[in-house]
């Protein structure tokens, strides 16, 4: 399994959060997507390890949406 941490430039409610957890995990091969409490706008995302090209959709789903991620480490 692989993970990718992003950075949301918005600041996001929790209703908002519900939506882009429901969004990411609707992505093909995305295992789960968490958020830390400490630092709301950091999303977690893991994936399936042969998967190469998630960290992209990630991205085009979220800019889709109007959001701002930048990948922090993946």
């Amino acid at each position: 399994m692989h993970s990718v941490h992003l950075y949301i430039q918005e600041t996001l409610e929790s209703g908002q959060l519900g939506k882009v957890r429901d969004m990411l995990s609707g992505i093909p091969h995305v295992v789960d997507v968490g958020f830390s409490d400490k630092a709301p706008h950091d999303v977690y995302v893991d994936f399936e390890a042969h998967q190469h090209d998630i960290p992209m959709q990630i991205i085009q789903a979220l800019e889709k949406e109007g959001l701002h991620p930048d990948i922090v480490s993946a």
